[in-house]
């Protein structure tokens, strides 16, 4: 039976590749919200991310929100926003910390966890702020903070909740251990970065739609972005396309890239443990073959016992 731990190594190798595939795309619910929105309607709707080398303004972007729900039969959602690196400080306290200034509806396309507090009623409420945990650890050595006044910058906002940021290996790289805070963006503040979830009423209608409203944006379809074709499609970019104009995206964005990344190998790996496996299998399966033949060949024969014994060994040690 040793001739079978081989093949038994190298199924059990592939069976844990595949798994790890898989929670590598369960942590990534944060590109899953097309699927969410989409509700119990009929209509397919895309989560498409855009980031732009020149930033415009939250005016604009508002007014590119607009003009696209005028365009469109079905509700959209689109959320837009910049980062900056800025001081917080409560009381005594002042630490570092990554800005982000984002539209009334980010909270309600990015479906984080809540460690304390509702991050939902950020579109209703201003001069609000919501902490990841880092940010309030630092700030008030705990998330039992909801309530509290901070300064960001040069303005003051009351802490609305503090989210739990995704977990998992690549999210873990991606959000690092950054204290982060999430503030809404004024009309005159730049836009680096939109999300939209739009409905596809044909293949490429979402994608298409962004693009002839942004123009120079880096478009991204988010949707089925862990799917073989897309993948495949990533792998092909990544490896032997344009590079395009360097973007600083989001920590949710990069984490995505670098999970396709990882996939991309695994998938690569997986393919030569496969085809590995399935040759081996194939040879061994070809010389029982071999050997059962022999066996009969031997017998018809009439060849002695011992005889036969010395044919299946030499068959063996082929």
């Amino acid at each position: 039976m040793r001739k079978w731990c081989i093949p038994a190594a190298l199924l059990v190798i592939l069976a844990a590749m595949l798994l790890y595939m898989q929670a590598l795309v369960g942590h990534q619910s944060l590109q899953k919200e097309a699927e969410r929105w989409q509700g119990e309607s009929t209509t397919p709707f895309r989560q498409i991310a855009a980031f732009l080398p020149n930033a415009s303004t939250a005016e604009e972007a508002a007014d590119t929100s607009r003009r696209l729900q005028a365009e469109l039969e079905d509700d959209i959602l689109c959320a837009y926003g910049s980062r900056e690196e800025s001081e917080a400080s409560f009381a005594k306290r002042r630490t570092q910390v990554e800005v982000y200034r984002v539209s009334s509806d980010f909270f309600r396309l990015h479906s984080f966890d809540a460690a304390n507090g509702a991050a939902a009623s950020f579109q209703s409420e201003d001069d609000v702020a919501i902490l990841n945990e880092e940010a309030a650890w630092q700030l008030f050595g705990s998330n039992q903070c909801i309530g509290e006044y901070i300064t960001v910058g040069e303005g003051i906002s009351r802490v609305l909740a503090v989210i739990a940021e995704p977990q998992g290996s690549v999210n873990a790289r991606a959000f690092g251990g950054t204290a982060r805070i999430y503030t809404k963006i004024t009309a005159a503040q730049p836009v680096t970065f939109y999300e939209f979830i739009l409905p596809e009423y044909y293949t490429g209608f979402a994608e298409q739609t962004v693009q002839a409203a942004l123009g120079t944006a880096v478009i991204t379809d988010c949707t089925d972005r862990f799917q073989i074709a897309a993948l495949w499609t990533a792998a092909i970019s990544f490896f032997f396309g344009a590079q395009q104009e360097a973007v600083n995206t989001p920590p949710w964005e990069f984490s995505a890239q670098q999970t396709q990344r990882h996939l991309c190998l695994l998938a690569a790996l997986c393919i030569v443990i496969g085809v590995s496996l399935l040759c081996l299998l194939i040879r061994l399966v070809l010389r029982e073959i071999r050997k059962m033949r022999n066996r009969k060949q031997s017998v018809q024969a009439g060849d002695t016992p011992c005889e036969q014994a010395d044919a299946v060994l030499s068959e063996t040690l082929l």
